[in-house]
């Protein structure tokens, strides 16, 4: 998995109402935030592990 792919991934979990929502909660403004949830950035960060074990060509991504 490429990392606009990754990119691509993320958008397509963007939530406005979660940003909208914890913009009024606690006054955050910020210029690229998606809204994705924790759960699922976790979901991700498993898929990408476990796909950096079977394919060493990912050993090079200094987080994983």
């Amino acid at each position: 998995m490429s990392t606009p792919e990754i990119l691509e991934g993320l958008h397509a979990l963007a939530d406005d109402d979660k940003v909208n929502f914890k913009k009024a909660k606690f006054a955050i403004e910020a210029k690229n935030s998606l809204g994705v949830y924790h759960s699922d950035l976790k979901v991700l960060a498993r898929c990408l592990l476990s796909m950096r074990v079977r394919d060493s060509r990912y050993s090079i991504i200094p987080f994983l």
